[in-house]
């Protein structure tokens, strides 16, 4: 066991025999002293700077424990109360904590409260000390610090949802250009069913059967547009929440969307998912950011004018993941500087700048911030391959 060293046992006894050096440790060190009678718990003695700190003169208080106690914010004496009866109970229970008392002028003064309880040679509490550390001022820092940090996560959520916006418009000019191909041949058709109609009606041919039939064939070609429609609307629904939903459905949805616009560029797309494949996402996030990995692909074979255009995809569970493998033939990322800043906001490697530039850092972000998956890359042989990976 150490010794004490002789200047502690010099210092204890010069502060026995000396108040200025206490007197001086007060001004310097601490914002209040205290020291309480449990014996008689109306008498406190508290010193003079524990009521200037709160704005009083030492004389305008008495050395009572209920001069204390009217100031203070009732919930903090409340935990106060509770913390003094725990260490009571329990010495190695720290009697430590932060506390708002009423200035005299009626702002909050912010008090680091601390004490232990001294008891006598049976075990039996006597008293108690206690010190106060004004931390006001830290925590008005702390408050605008944590403002201002609000602040800022607010104004990045908003330049983040501005950038989904400019995202979705991108990926609207991809969806009308889908519709109008979509919609341009049942418009054709039932524009030849009408002229077949009047043709038959100039001849006296028209039977009722041949209009119900007719009818029948104008109504495919109508709902057909009208799904197209609705697929249009629903993914651009601005909310939505987690719910568990089949991995094909939604990928065979988006090629849906886009079929044309690979079909018209000699682009085959193939899906190689065999086993039923169930996650918890969010459907129309995800969407999106399969089509701006698959619009990436498709860019990527055009930009380098791939003739067989090619695009995999598979899909694979593991114990933490459900595994979407995107593939391309389109040549993959030839510079180095390229690979490492394709997730980045505004960054784009299409040709004459036709690219946004937003879409695979819009991906990154549903992927591995609004789903808390991942999103990983690499080139292989003839192209560049995407991972997605939702958590199960």
């Amino acid at each position: 066991m150490k010794q004490n060293h002789y200047l502690k046992t010099e210092f204890y006894e010069k502060i026995k025999k000396d108040s200025i050096i206490f007197d001086f440790l007060e001004e310097n060190s601490l914002d209040g002293v205290w020291y309480w009678d449990l014996e008689n718990p109306q008498n406190e003695w508290m010193s003079p700077k524990f009521w200037q700190v709160l704005g009083y003169l030492p004389e305008e208080k008495e050395h009572l424990s209920s001069q204390w106690q009217e100031i203070i914010f009732p919930e903090d004496l409340k935990k106060a109360t509770e913390n003094f009866y725990k260490h009571y109970e329990n010495p190695n229970y720290p009697y430590d904590q932060i506390v708002r008392y009423k200035h005299k002028k009626g702002h909050t003064i912010w008090v680091r409260c601390r004490g232990n309880i001294i008891r006598d040679d049976h075990g039996k509490p006597i008293r108690m000390i206690g010190v106060h550390n004004d931390i006001t001022e830290e925590k008005y820092f702390q408050e605008k610090l944590e403002q201002k940090v609000e602040e800022e996560i607010k104004k990045r959520f908003k330049q983040e949802r501005l950038l989904v916006q400019q995202s979705k418009m991108a990926t609207m000019g991809e969806m009308m250009a889908a519709i109008a191909h979509n919609w341009r041949q049942p418009l054709n058709t039932i524009s030849l069913l009408s002229a077949s109609i009047t043709k038959k009606l100039l001849n006296s041919k028209l039977t009722k059967d041949y209009i119900d039939n007719w009818i029948i064939k104008m109504n495919n070609q109508v709902n057909f547009m009208s799904q197209t429609i609705d697929d249009f609307r629903n993914f651009y629904k601005p909310e939505e929440k987690f719910k568990e939903v089949s991995l094909k459905k939604i990928i065979l949805k988006v090629i849906s969307l886009i079929s044309l616009q690979l079909k018209i560029n000699n682009i085959k797309i193939e899906v190689n998912i065999q086993e039923p494949i169930l996650l918890v996402c969010l459907e129309n996030q995800l969407q999106q950011a399969l089509i701006n990995v698959l619009i990436n692909s498709k860019e990527a074979i055009l930009n380098k004018n791939i003739k067989n255009g090619m695009i995999l995809l598979n899909a694979k569970k593991d114990d933490s993941f459900v595994n979407l493998i995107i593939q391309d033939n389109g040549g993959g990322i030839e510079n180095e500087e390229n690979f490492t800043s394709i997730f980045e906001p505004y960054f784009t490697t299409k040709a004459n700048s036709h690219g946004t530039g937003i879409g695979l850092y819009m991906t990154k972000i549903i992927i591995e911030q609004n789903m808390k998956g991942k999103i990983e890359t690499k080139n292989i042989n003839n192209g560049f391959e995407f991972t997605i990976k939702i958590p199960i």
